[in-house]
Order: C-alpha cells, then structure tokens, then sequence
C-alpha cells in the first residue's frame, strides 16, 4: 500500500482522530510527509491528540509553525563510545534536534532508540545506539550499559548496548520536538 495514496492521513495513525495544526486540519498531503519523516525516524510516542501535541509533532517533520519570539531551546548531546572507561562529564551543546544524518554518523548505522534509558543525571532524555550493533559484532559499551541499568533503575542483563551510544536531553521545548 502506498502511503500518499491513503485519504485517511488526516487522522491519527493510532486512534483515528483528527490531526491539526494550531486548529487547523492538516493536509493530506502534509500528513503523508510528516509520517514518512517520523517513520524514517523510527521514533514511537504515545497517542496525543491534542492541538498542541499535533502541532509540535509536525514540528519535527518541519510542518509546524514555529512561534518567533520564543525562547530558544536548549538541550545536550552526550555521546558515550564503546570503550570509554567513565562517563562523559559535559557534552555538546545543541540549539535544536539533530539530523536524521547526524543521529546514523552518531551511532554508524541505522539508529535505534534504547528502551527505558529516559532519564539522564536526573533529566528526561532519550538515548540511541546502532540498530545493528550486536548483528555487526561491534565492542560492548559497558559504561552506556551501566547508564541504561541506573536510568532503568534495574538489571537489563542479558541485554547489554554495543558500539557506540548517544544520550538527547535538554530543556522541555527541545525534547518535545526529538
């Protein structure tokens, strides 16, 4: 099934309610670009469908209006390589979300996100690593995994994170538009 060919775009892929844009219905046609650029992302939120919630998604595909005025947002890039010995202390500034590129360089490959590593020194975050890594024999990460066990606030063995990771966080503004 070709995706642009669906006349249900205007409505969320998971409950089927009306998509919009600061209360404006959204285009097929925008709809269809935003889900390819979140798939391609292959980042899952949960279903919200209120105005604001649309409106920051579509953000992300570029479809959103950005208010002027509004404060920039701020958030870090923590990028943690397989055989680090100790964790990064600071990371890269960033003034908005990474590139799809940036994010597959960051981790060489295809990206995934890790499951429960959202909290980062006590800030929300999401955290990626190589889709493939475990496929491709990459070196574990033993530090990232220790970070994913303490933000899981569990054991993750067996499981363990291999190559290297990348860790998001920031401000409120700038981890609803990741």
């Amino acid at each position: 099934m070709n995706l642009l060919d669906n006349t249900d775009l205007d409505k969320c892929l998971c409950c089927g309610q009306p998509v919009t844009t600061r209360g404006k219905p959204v285009t097929p046609e925008r709809a269809a670009r935003a889900f390819s650029i979140l798939t391609a992302l292959r980042f899952s939120r949960e279903c919200a469908t209120d105005d604001a919630s649309s409106a920051d998604r579509l953000s992300v595909a570029g479809l959103g209006r950005v208010d002027r005025g509004a404060a920039p947002m701020k958030g870090e890039w923590i990028a943690i390589f397989a055989g680090a010995t100790e964790l990064p202390v600071a990371g890269e500034p960033l003034d908005g979300p990474p590139t799809l590129e940036r994010l597959h360089r960051a981790v060489g490959g295809y990206i995934e996100i890790v499951p429960s590593f959202k909290v980062w020194r006590g800030r929300p975050c999401v955290a990626f690593c190589n889709e493939d890594g475990k496929r491709l024999r990459l070196p574990v990460n033993r530090v990232a995994t220790a970070a994913w066990e303490t933000a899981a606030g569990c054991s993750v063995a067996p499981d363990y994170l291999c190559g290297d990771v990348l860790v998001l966080t920031g401000d409120a503004a700038f981890m609803r538009r990741l």
